[in-house]
């Protein structure tokens, strides 16, 4: 019997993040035959680095190498590799998902729901194929180099960095969430024994292994950042707290304890290293950026005996019915604070670079190492979280700032409708537009990736009704559009012959 939960998300800023800079990594080609006789560029063995047995379980920190890659102005620089969902506001934390030759994805190929694929877009040739080089397999058992279990992952995703490919397996991540369980009758869960676990490959998919997993029942978040030779992730234990909200009924909150940013050495092939996010008891400490060498953190601070529990109950969940929240917990509310940090790798330094009063009703954006602040009266300023300064923002007269969008300022026009989406650059100049960001509009496009000065975009939605109510997607098309045309909003795509339903499924 099938678990069901309902969910508020507790959202307690307005935040819309935006990646660092940088593309995928670069990586070789060799041909590979498929039946029909074509030749497509599928990505090359480079040979699995060497490594000491995998110690994933250690507490204290141990010594670090020194990367080689990703170097910027004399010094490494942390790469964003994953975000769960590619939104059009985290769209550079995608790049990761590409090399100079394609883009890699998972998806479901097959009617036994428990199997998944990774498949690969090569853009020379405008072909996906399945990521496994023997064409007689049927890419559903084990040896197969694409094939994926649900039996031994959870929600896989997938990035690529130092020239290899890499699947994050962990639980969903219900953190800030609020909800209520329902049951049949007699329902009994199944006990899990699944843990999340890091996996690397090379390019074309073979020599996979586990390279970290954590203990049962923990959950690896899914911002990874890449810093020269390792990769920086955050481990924590799950919580489920009872709150209760205005209409005195008892609901639960997901939270989590245990939190700590694990550093695994490539080179070393296991965790070298362990940052104790807890010490912030009162604040809810959230990784929503990188810049040079410096994770940026936000969350929000409560007052003096209050926790974040507290806070929760202004959400006043009823049965999914909200009701207005109490002077209490509207005040507890305003009380509260917006509290950003940066996190030094190199020296471990925590600082606390900003706060102002949850009452102000700012919204903050992140864009390399700048907050750029939208204030009640549209009015923008930038502040740099290393240097301290803060500068305006030009904001063209006319318009709404709403977030940065790949190295652009995305912008609405006020008192207009939002099938329009307006872009200009970061000096307020040479404004574009394009309704190709309509979700409502026939020529949506859904950004996937970006690959260089190009995105890869699903298009073209088709689907078919269900007798019992709700929609199947059976097919969604593939394909390219240079970033240019996709901010002017014209519709010039490249097909790609994509396999299977793309993101298909129920609707």
């Amino acid at each position: 019997m099938k678990k069901f939960m309902a969910f508020i998300l507790a959202a307690v800023m307005t935040l819309t993040l935006a990646g660092c800079a940088g593309s995928g990594e670069k990586s070789g080609s060799d041909p590979m035959s498929e039946t029909n006789g074509s030749t497509v560029n599928t990505p090359s063995n480079s040979g699995a680095p060497g490594g000491e047995d995998n110690n994933s379980n250690i507490s204290g920190n141990g010594g670090v190498p020194n990367g080689t890659n990703s170097e910027k102005d004399g010094g490494m620089e942390l790469v964003p590799l994953h975000n769960d969902g590619i939104t059009s506001d985290s769209i550079a934390l995608g790049s990761k998902l590409c090399t100079e030759d394609g883009y890699y994805r998972i998806q479901s190929l097959s009617d036994d729901r428990h199997i998944s694929n990774i498949t690969y877009v090569d853009f020379a040739s405008k072909r996906e194929i399945v990521l496994c080089s023997d064409s007689s397999c049927r890419h559903n058992i084990e040896s197969c180099a694409s094939f994926i279990s649900d039996h031994e992952m959870f929600y896989p995703r997938i990035f690529v960095f130092n020239d290899k490919l890499w699947l994050l397996s962990s639980d969903y991540y219900q953190e800030g969430s609020m909800g209520s369980e329902y049951h049949a009758p007699g329902y009994e869960p199944e006990p899990e024994t699944r843990r999340a676990a890091i996996f690397r490959m090379n390019l074309d998919g073979t020599d996979r292994e586990k390279v970290y997993e954590a203990a049962l029942g923990d959950i690896i978040e899914t911002n990874v950042f890449g810093y020269g030779d390792d990769l920086l992730f955050v481990v924590k234990t799950p919580t489920v707290d009872t709150v209760k909200n205005n209409m005195g009924n008892e609901i639960m909150f997901y939270g989590s304890k245990n939190r700590a940013l694990l550093r695994f050495s490539i080179s070393q092939n296991k965790v070298v290293e362990r940052i104790p996010l807890d010490p912030y008891k009162n604040i809810s400490l959230n990784v929503r950026d990188c810049t040079g060498s410096h994770l940026i953190f936000a969350g929000t601070a409560y007052p003096d005996g209050k926790s974040k529990l507290d806070f929760m109950d202004i959400l006043a969940f009823d049965t999914g019915h909200m009701q207005p929240p109490s002077k209490e917990q509207e005040e507890l509310s305003n009380n509260c604070e917006i509290v950003f940090f940066t996190l030094n790798i190199d020296t471990k330094e925590f600082k606390e670079v900003f706060r102002e009063k949850r009452e102000s009703r700012n919204s903050y954006s992140v864009y390399g190492s700048e907050l750029y602040i939208k204030h009640p009266d549209n009015t923008v300023s930038a502040f740099n979280v290393l240097s301290g300064s803060t500068r305006s923002v030009n904001i063209p007269s006319g318009y709404e700032f709403r977030g940065i969008y790949m190295n652009k300022l995305k912008l609405y026009q006020i008192g207009k409708g939002s099938e329009i989406t307006y872009f200009a650059d970061l000096d307020g100049t040479n404004i574009t537009s394009s309704k190709l960001f309509d979700s409502m509009g026939d020529d949506r496009l859904w950004v996937l990736a970006v690959a260089g000065d190009k995105a890869i975009v699903q298009y073209d939605e088709e689907r078919e009704k269900r007798p019992e109510g709700g929609y199947t997607r059976t097919g969604i098309k593939l394909g390219l559009i240079s970033i240019d045309d996709l901010m002017s909003g014209r519709r010039n795509i490249d097909q790609i012959n994509n396999l299977g339903k793309s993101n298909g499924g129920l609707l």
